[in-house]
C-alpha cells in the first residue's frame, strides 16, 4: 500500500542530528496527556486538527507561521480548544506513481519540519501507515491517526505496534472508505485493550470519516447521528474526505473546499439541534498551496471551531446537571 520515506537519511541519522531537549520532550508528553483527557471523557474541551493535506517543499515559512497560529488557540483559556497541526509528511493515494508526501522526495526536510513545530509548539498530529513512521516520528507526534485505507496487513500490524510499543501516544481510527466502521471500532478495541497491559496508556478513538454509504448531506447526517451514538459520543469527525464529498455543491459525491466548510457547518447544526457534539474535529485547512485536497482557509476554520468549542461546553453543563 506504501511508498514511504528514502532509507537515506536513516531514522537514526536524523535523531541525532535533530535531537530533543528534555524540555520539549517535557512539553510534548504534557500535551498528549491534555489529548488523553479528552479522548478519555475527563475534559470538555474540543480537540482540533487542522492543517494542509499534505506538507510540501515550498510552504515552510507559512507551516511555522501557521503552527504558531494553531498553538495560540490552544494558549487562549478561553478558547476551550486543544488544537493541533495537522503535519502529514506521508500522504496516501488512490495511485502508486502519484506523489506520496514529502518523506518521498526530500525526507530530511519533511523530518526537520515535524521537528522544528514539536520543539517549538508540542503540537504534530501525523497520519502513520506503517510501524516505520512511528520509529521516524512518534516521538515527535502529540497524536496519531490510521487512514481509512489502512486495513491490510500493514494495518494490522501498526495496530499492534500502537497497541504495545506507542502506548502513550493518542491514537485516532479513520473507518474504511465504503463508510463502514466495524473494522475501525474493533481496531480501536484492539488498541486500547493492549494498552491496558501498559502503564498510563493514551485512549484510542474512532475518526468518523464518512464513505460511500453516505454520498449525499442526509445520508451523511444520519450516518454521523448514528456513529456518534453508537460511540456514545467518544469520536472525532473528519469534516474532509467522505464528509466533504458528501457535500459536494454539483452532487457528484467529489472534494471541494466548498463541500468541507458545508461538512462542517453541518456538525456545527447537528451539534445545535441535537447536543451531539463530538470530542473533535479534523479539517485540512491551511493558506498554503495545496498539491493534493483542496483546503479551506485556516481563519475560516478557527472561526467556525471556535463555535463548536462553545457548543461543547453548553452540551457538557446539561450532561453534567442531568447527572445530579
Amino acid at each position: 500500500m506504501t511508498q514511504v520515506a528514502p532509507r537515506f537519511p536513516t531514522t537514526e541519522t536524523l535523531h541525532t542530528e535533530h535531537e530533543m531537549t528534555h524540555e520539549q520532550r517535557i512539553a510534548i508528553e504534557a500535551m498528549r496527556l491534555r489529548v488523553a483527557q479528552i479522548l478519555g471523557g475527563f475534559s470538555s474541551e474540543l480537540l482540533v486538527v487542522m492543517g494542509p493535506c499534505s506538507i510540501n517543499q515550498n510552504d515552510q515559512d507559512i507551516m511555522q507561521r501557521e503552527n504558531d497560529r494553531i498553538a495560540s488557540l490552544t494558549a487562549d483559556k478561553s478558547s476551550n480548544i486543544t488544537a493541533l497541526h495537522r503535519m502529514p509528511p506521508w500522504k496516501p493515494r488512490s495511485k502508486a506513481e502519484d506523489w506520496h508526501g514529502l518523506e518521498t522526495t526530500h525526507p530530511e526536510m519533511a523530518y526537520d519540519m515535524l521537528h522544528s513545530a514539536a520543539a517549538s509548539n508540542a503540537n504534530v498530529a501525523i497520519e502513520a501507515a506503517q510501524g516505520l513512521h512511528m520509529e521516524r516520528y512518534g516521538h515527535l507526534s502529540t497524536l496519531v491517526w490510521k487512514g481509512g485505507r489502512n486495513f491490510g496487513p500493514e494495518g494490522e500490524a501498526l495496530v499492534g505496534q500502537l497497541g504495545s510499543e506507542y502506548s502513550d501516544v493518542p491514537v485516532a481510527i479513520k473507518n474504511k472508505l465504503d463508510g463502514t466502521t466495524e473494522d475501525a471500532t474493533r481496531d480501536v478495541d484492539v488498541i486500547e485493550l493492549e494498552r491496558s497491559l501498559t502503564f498510563d496508556p493514551a485512549p484510542a478513538v474512532l475518526l468518523y470519516r464518512g464513505g460511500k454509504d453516505a454520498e449525499t448531506p442526509q445520508a451523511w447526517k444520519q450516518r454521523y447521528i448514528q456513529t456518534f451514538d453508537q460511540t456514545q459520543g467518544r469520536l472525532l469527525v473528519d469534516v474532509a474526505h467522505g464528509g466533504e464529498m458528501a457535500h459536494d455543491p454539483k452532487g457528484k459525491f467529489d472534494k471541494s473546499v466548498i463541500g468541507q466548510i458545508a461538512c462542517l457547518k453541518s456538525v456545527i447544526d447537528i451539534a445545535k439541534e441535537t447536543g451531539r457534539v463530538p470530542q473533535g474535529v479534523f479539517i485540512e485547512a491551511s493558506n498554503a498551496e495545496s498539491w493534493t485536497d483542496p483546503v479551506m482557509p485556516l481563519e475560516e476554520a478557527i472561526e467556525k471551531v471556535r463555535i463548536l468549542a462553545a457548543l461543547r461546553i453548553t452540551a457538557s453543563r446539561e450532561i453534567q446537571q442531568s447527572k445530579v
